[in-house]
C-alpha cells in the first residue's frame, strides 16, 4: 500500500518539513492542499 501525505504549509514552512520528513521515512509521495480546489469541490466560501 502506498501512502499519500496532503499538507498546506503557510506561514514558515515548518509543516512541510515535517511532512518531507515523514515522506521520506514513508517512502510517501507529498503533495500540497490545494484550497481552490476543496472549496470548489465543496461548494465553500
Amino acid at each position: 500500500m502506498k501512502t499519500l501525505i496532503i499538507y498546506e504549509s503557510i506561514h514558515h514552512g515548518n509543516t512541510e518539513r515535517i511532512g518531507k520528513k515523514l515522506a521520506e521515512i514513508l517512502n510517501a509521495d507529498m503533495v500540497k492542499a490545494n484550497w481552490y480546489y476543496v472549496k470548489k469541490k465543496y461548494k465553500l466560501k
